[in-house]
């Protein structure tokens, strides 16, 4: 997994650069840009700068610093880097000042544009230019950006020039992604170090384009994170390969409690992700008065009854000898729905995922589910998130990794937060973010899929990992189905029947290396 970093953690960062490893400010600069140069030269000028026109837009912090060692090091490869710098130079802090020199003492050409000076120059300076370097604000900003430099932002965003910025897009909120009144909207950004949290939410995302890591000579693990990036690797580790004496009750058997008049859609999806993910049986578990419209469509699926004036005592039945239960899909909202998933939480013992409609026992009260027997999984998408939590979908989005924990700790459960990155976090306050995913999984039973998904893993997995590997899978197969057709037209079913060839593509490219 790859580390994330919030804003703090950030600082620290650097702090324990200097101070454990004898490295010093201006060496992490010089190293931050020369990694950003080198990228900056194979993405934007194929391999060659000569020649190339590029405006450099600088501000008085570190990431300004940074900016001006990018444009001496363009310099020294031929190309006719411009700074403009916004700002006053009293306020530049130590390490940006002596890049500035450093610049300036080798030819290089500096404007100030300060108090709204210098706008129409710097105008007829992007127009002219092949690309833009951004480096006005790094990780440190954390309020909302006012006054002339909104002007300059703008006026960056309104050109048509590709635009790369150093370690965030300026305005960017290193721990949120959310935009800080303005912001950069990048092509590309060379962040430096270790990954930066807001870079891997969907806001931050879209402000950033593509995302390079650069090393700048620092171990990532200089300082523990409770975040982490999930990589296709650690899915590998979690999901071995088979042993040869592999049957299908060792490989886990998974019940689907679900399915309503006109909702038995969605218990199928589960019940058959599940199978795709992995599980040796699934049975659907469903109310004895509908249980015949699945007992004339499933081939692969088993399907136990629900019985409604022995509601308990038929779940007991069907439940034994079950590695992990998911509940919800389809289920309904009434009172016997609401008593299945109480009677499942207080007596199974293994492992319970939780979505759609049961997670409404716990609306506006998520410590519902710490009494719980089970280890509970909960995949709520921000809407339902918000009801849980008693808040807004809005105030959910505006901070969703600060949610997830939230309701993580409040309900005692391992916490899926679904959407573009999605975030798995554990009561512990360790947080997972998946890959992006892509637009085409916005489709109906997307959700439904992950959740059958999710129950395959847990019957032989802890229920950190089981969710961490099933909403990156999910997400990996979205991104490949996009890339063999369009960002849209997907149905829920694809999904699941992608899994197997997006693993097996992966072990075999993983035995080749």
């Amino acid at each position: 997994m790859k580390p994330l970093v919030t804003r703090a953690l950030s600082r620290i960062f650097d702090e324990r650069a200097v101070s454990t490893l004898g490295m010093t400010e201006l060496g992490l600069m010089e190293n931050a840009g020369r990694a950003a140069t080198e990228i900056i030269v194979r993405e934007s000028f194929s391999g060659s700068a000569e020649g190339t026109a590029v405006v450099v837009v600088c501000g008085t912090g570190n990431n300004g610093g940074d900016g001006f060692v990018v444009a001496r090091l363009l310099a020294a490869k031929g190309a006719r880097p411009i700074c403009f710098f916004v700002g006053s130079r009293a306020k530049l802090s130590t390490g940006a000042r002596a890049n500035l020199d450093a610049f300036l003492g080798a030819g290089g050409d500096v404007r100030d544009v300060e108090e709204g000076s210098l706008l129409d120059e710097l105008r007829e300076g992007i127009e002219s230019a092949v690309l833009i370097v951004d480096a006005l604000f790094g990780t440190g900003l954390n309020r909302a950006l006012s006054g002339d430099v909104v002007g300059v932002i703008d006026m960056l965003n309104e050109s048509s020039v590709p635009k790369a910025s150093l370690d965030l897009p300026s305005g960017l909120d290193s721990d949120t992604g959310n935009v800080l009144g303005a912001c950069v909207n990048a092509s590309y950004t060379i962040t430096f170090g270790q990954m930066k949290l807001g870079l891997v939410c969907a806001k931050g995302s879209m402000q950033a384009g593509r995302v390079f890591l650069a090393d700048i000579g620092v171990p990532d693990d200089l300082v523990a994170s409770p975040f982490s990036l999930i990589e296709d690797e650690d899915v590998f580790g979690w999901l071995p390969e088979r042993s040869t004496d592999s049957h299908k009750f060792s490989v886990g058997h998974v019940a689907v409690v679900g399915g309503s008049e006109g909702k038995i859609g969605a218990p199928l999806m589960c019940g058959e992700a599940a199978l795709r993910g992995g599980a040796g049986v699934v049975t659907l578990l469903t109310w004895d008065r509908i249980a015949h419209h699945f007992e004339s469509r499933v081939r692969e699926l088993m399907v136990g009854r629900i019985q409604g004036d022995a509601l308990e005592a038929s779940l007991d039945s069907l439940l034994e000898k079950k590695s992990a239960i998911v509940v919800g899909p389809g289920l309904g909202s009434d009172e016997d729905a609401e008593r299945v998933v109480q009677h499942v939480l207080s007596t199974f013992t293994g492992a319970v995922v939780l979505d759609a409609d049961g997670l409404r026992v716990g609306d506006g009260h998520p410590e519902a589910f710490a009494q719980a027997e089970a280890a509970v999984i909960l995949t709520p998408h921000a809407g339902e998130a918000a009801r849980l939590l008693g808040i807004s979908a809005a105030e959910i989005e505006e901070d969703r990794v600060s949610a997830a924990i939230s309701l993580a700790k409040r309900s005692r459960s391992v916490v899926v937060l679904k959407g573009a990155f999605t975030i798995i976090a554990t009561p512990a306050g360790e947080v997972r973010v998946a890959a992006k995913g892509s637009t085409a999984l916005a489709t109906a039973g997307s959700g439904d899929v992950l959740a059958g998904l999710v129950g395959a893993f847990a019957a032989s997995l802890p229920p950190f990992e089981a969710a961490s590997a099933a909403v990156h899978v999910h997400a990996r197969v979205g991104e490949a189905w996009e890339a063999a057709h369009s960002d849209r037209g997907m149905l829920a079913h694809e999904i699941a029947d992608g899994v197997p060839d997006w693993l097996g593509a992966g072990r075999r490219a993983a035995r080749l290396q």
